[in-house]
């Protein structure tokens, strides 16, 4: 049985086609994945990867061509759940923030708050927006209506946050203050999405990394784990003969300058791995222990890295 606001996402496909101009369409997926209460999953990828489709799927904005994505009940009806701040403001001009807040409260269910004007000010304030609250959005600096969006997101404390690019075009004080925000949002019930090339911010607030390049899956990372690692350092040199170890498709790989490290989540794994080294004359640089976050999080790293250089 589903549990209750979990989303579902199985064999989900969706193709852009060419258009008038003739150009490439866009394939997604098959996408897979459940995003569980409690849970902080990133989604992540170059430009044209596909983590924007994914999110407007995920609000109707899209439907998909094949496949399902299941709430645990209507999709339309569960739209009024979800907090979203998109990467680009596309904020009323004409309309100041305590303007947008106050029409934006006619739409969603705002629970356990009695909402005046005297708390949309104090919410404004919260985001270090009221002494800009009666300006017009389009006179705000590209940071403040960021906040804004931001604000309108979570005002009406949504079971599901979906924030895309929520660093961009912000300073380090207001960094922080997104960071200190998806940190009290966080729940055992809610569920929180973050879109984002920003991955020194998602490791520290994230426990799932999804990688997504032309449209599919290339990696899925669990962030959050406490065990112990044990690992192995070669010489990038020799890595094709490490590749000639039965249980190298354990190990999770990274590089670092001119070595590789190889990780197990077992000290026998690592021993016989590094009996394996000894017997093949590979160069051992080192033997160490590591906390598989660590390692998860510095394998991401690598990940988007590579993906840019691409």
């Amino acid at each position: 049985m589903q549990q209750r606001n979990t989303i579902d996402f199985k064999q989900v496909k969706k193709t852009y086609k060419f258009d008038l101009f003739g150009r490439l369409h866009f394939d997604l997926g098959p996408f897979n994945h459940s995003f569980q209460p409690g849970s902080a999953t990133a989604i992540v990828g170059a430009n044209g990867s596909g983590k924007t489709t994914v999110v407007k799927l995920l609000l109707g904005l899209l439907l998909e061509d094949a496949g399902s994505i299941s709430v645990g009940g209507s999709r339309v009806s569960f739209r009024k759940h979800i907090g979203f701040m998109p990467e680009v403001n596309k904020l009323p001009s004409i309309y100041s923030a305590s303007e947008l807040l106050e029409q934006h409260q006619k739409y969603y269910p705002i629970e356990r708050v009695q909402v005046d004007k005297g708390y949309r000010h104090s919410w404004l304030s919260r985001f270090g927006i009221d002494k800009h609250k009666d300006i017009p959005i389009k006179f705000l600096s590209k940071g403040l209506k960021r906040k804004v969006a931001l604000a309108m997101a979570l005002f009406h404390s949504p079971r599901v946050l979906v924030l895309d690019e929520p660093f961009e075009g912000m300073d380090y004080a207001s960094n922080k203050l997104v960071l200190d925000e998806i940190s009290s949002y966080r729940t055992d019930s809610n569920i929180l999405i973050i879109c984002s090339h920003d991955i020194d911010s998602l490791v520290e607030t994230c426990e799932h990394l999804i990688v997504l390049e032309n449209g599919s899956v290339v990696e899925k990372l669990s962030l959050s784990t406490g065990k112990t690692t044990y690992c192995i350092r070669i010489a990038k040199t020799d890595f094709k003969s490490f590749r000639e170890y039965r249980g190298f498709a354990k190990a999770i790989a990274y590089e670092e300058n001119d070595h590789i490290d190889f990780c197990f989540d077992s000290y026998q794994r690592a021993s016989g791995a590094m009996s394996f080294a000894i017997a093949s004359k590979i160069e051992i640089v080192g033997f160490f222990q590591n906390q598989q976050k660590d390692i998860y999080q510095k394998k991401a790293k690598q990940l988007l890295l590579d993906r840019r250089k691409g």
